[in-house]
C-alpha cells in the first residue's frame, strides 16, 4: 500500500472517515446534526435520494401533519424493517 500511496503521491496515513449522518442539518431552520430517524423520515416520505432534509418539526408543517404522526410512522417503518433507519 504504501509503495502505491508514493507511487502516486498519496500520503499513507490512514484517515479518519467522516460520518456523513452528522453533516445534515434541516433546510428550513437549520438545525444542526439531525438525527439517523429525522434523515431517515426526509428520505422516506420526500425522497430517498433528496439531498435536503428537515428536523421534525420542519417536517410535520411542510407535510401539514402533526409531529406525533411522523414518530408514529417512523416506529412502524422500523419494526417493518425498513433499512432507511438502521
Amino acid at each position: 500500500m504504501e509503495k502505491i500511496c508514493r507511487r502516486l503521491a498519496l500520503d499513507p496515513t490512514p484517515k479518519k472517515v467522516f460520518n456523513r449522518m452528522n453533516e445534515k442539518s434541516c433546510y428550513i431552520c437549520g438545525k444542526k446534526k439531525l438525527s439517523k430517524d429525522e434523515v431517515g423520515i426526509t428520505r422516506k416520505l420526500i425522497d430517498k435520494n433528496t439531498k435536503y432534509f428537515y428536523c421534525y418539526n420542519c417536517l410535520a408543517e411542510y407535510l401539514e401533519v402533526d409531529i406525533d404522526f411522523l414518530l408514529i410512522k417512523v416506529k412502524e417503518f422500523k419494526e417493518e424493517g425498513c433499512t432507511l433507519f438502521k
